[in-house]
Protein backbone atom coordinates (compact mmCIF):
# COMPACT_ATOMS: atom_id res chain seq x y z
CA UNK A 1 0.00 0.00 0.00
CA UNK A 2 1.17 3.83 -1.01
CA UNK A 3 2.59 5.16 2.23
CA UNK A 4 0.55 8.59 1.66
CA UNK A 5 -2.98 5.61 1.21
CA UNK A 6 -1.46 4.09 4.53
CA UNK A 7 -1.25 7.26 6.44
CA UNK A 8 -4.94 8.46 5.69
CA UNK A 9 -6.04 4.67 6.98
CA UNK A 10 -4.12 5.13 10.37
CA UNK A 11 -5.28 8.61 10.84
CA UNK A 12 -9.42 7.37 9.89
CA UNK A 13 -8.55 4.58 12.35
CA UNK A 14 -7.55 7.20 15.05
CA UNK A 15 -10.46 9.03 14.49
CA UNK A 16 -12.98 6.60 14.60
CA UNK A 17 -11.41 5.18 17.90
CA UNK A 18 -11.37 8.63 19.21
CA UNK A 19 -14.74 9.05 18.70
CA UNK A 20 -16.31 5.61 20.08
CA UNK A 21 -14.30 6.04 23.28
CA UNK A 22 -15.66 9.18 24.33
CA UNK A 23 -19.11 7.47 23.58
CA UNK A 24 -17.98 5.10 26.71
CA UNK A 25 -15.78 7.29 28.55
CA UNK A 26 -18.06 7.68 31.17
CA UNK A 27 -17.84 3.17 31.60
CA UNK A 28 -14.11 3.89 32.39
CA UNK A 29 -11.73 5.15 35.36
CA UNK A 30 -9.55 7.77 35.24
CA UNK A 31 -7.25 8.63 32.25
CA UNK A 32 -5.17 7.63 31.03
CA UNK A 33 -6.13 3.95 32.80
CA UNK A 34 -3.18 2.43 34.40
CA UNK A 35 -1.88 -0.52 33.05
CA UNK A 36 -5.10 -2.32 31.29
CA UNK A 37 -5.67 -5.08 29.56
CA UNK A 38 -6.03 -4.32 26.35
CA UNK A 39 -7.64 -7.02 24.10
CA UNK A 40 -8.63 -6.43 20.15
CA UNK A 41 -10.87 -8.89 18.40
CA UNK A 42 -10.24 -8.86 14.45
CA UNK A 43 -13.12 -10.71 12.85
CA UNK A 44 -11.97 -11.28 9.01
CA UNK A 45 -12.35 -13.49 6.25
CA UNK A 46 -9.28 -14.15 5.83
CA UNK A 47 -6.95 -13.85 9.13
CA UNK A 48 -3.65 -12.28 9.56
CA UNK A 49 -0.06 -13.95 10.06
CA UNK A 50 0.24 -13.40 13.88
CA UNK A 51 2.64 -9.94 12.87
CA UNK A 52 0.39 -8.69 10.26
CA UNK A 53 -2.01 -8.95 13.14
CA UNK A 54 -0.20 -7.02 14.97
CA UNK A 55 0.63 -4.32 12.80
CA UNK A 56 -2.35 -4.24 11.84
CA UNK A 57 -4.23 -2.69 14.99
CA UNK A 58 -1.56 -0.01 14.99
CA UNK A 59 -3.38 2.55 14.43
CA UNK A 60 -6.22 1.48 17.06
CA UNK A 61 -3.56 1.68 19.85
CA UNK A 62 -2.41 5.27 18.41
CA UNK A 63 -5.80 6.29 18.86
CA UNK A 64 -5.93 4.85 22.54
CA UNK A 65 -3.50 7.15 23.67
CA UNK A 66 -3.16 10.22 25.61
CA UNK A 67 -2.75 12.27 22.66
CA UNK A 68 -6.17 11.36 20.98
CA UNK A 69 -8.40 9.68 23.26
CA UNK A 70 -6.61 9.65 26.23
CA UNK A 71 -7.47 6.18 27.53
CA UNK A 72 -3.81 4.73 27.96
CA UNK A 73 -0.46 6.43 28.54
CA UNK A 74 1.27 4.63 25.47
CA UNK A 75 0.90 0.95 23.68
CA UNK A 76 4.30 -0.11 24.98
CA UNK A 77 4.20 -3.21 27.34
CA UNK A 78 5.28 -0.87 29.62
CA UNK A 79 1.82 0.85 29.91
CA UNK A 80 -0.49 -1.83 28.84
CA UNK A 81 -1.29 -5.68 28.69
CA UNK A 82 -1.72 -6.74 24.61
CA UNK A 83 -3.58 -9.18 23.29
CA UNK A 84 -5.12 -9.35 20.11
CA UNK A 85 -7.12 -12.27 18.76
CA UNK A 86 -8.69 -13.26 15.24
CA UNK A 87 -12.06 -15.06 14.80
CA UNK A 88 -12.76 -16.22 10.94
CA UNK A 89 -15.87 -14.79 9.46
CA UNK A 90 -17.80 -16.58 6.52
CA UNK A 91 -19.08 -12.98 4.94
CA UNK A 92 -17.47 -9.71 4.35
CA UNK A 93 -20.49 -7.67 5.96
CA UNK A 94 -19.64 -9.90 8.93
CA UNK A 95 -15.85 -8.13 9.23
CA UNK A 96 -15.33 -5.56 12.44
CA UNK A 97 -12.97 -4.48 15.13
CA UNK A 98 -14.23 -5.11 18.98
CA UNK A 99 -12.08 -3.57 21.32
CA UNK A 100 -11.71 -4.71 24.90
CA UNK A 101 -10.43 -2.65 28.14
CA UNK A 102 -10.11 -3.84 31.16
Amino acid sequence: MHWAVKNRWATEWKKEVMVQCHLVRHQLDKFPLQMPSVTIYLYATVPFDLDGAYNAVKPILDGLKKDYAGIIEDDSPKFINLEVKQIKVVHRKDEHVEINIV
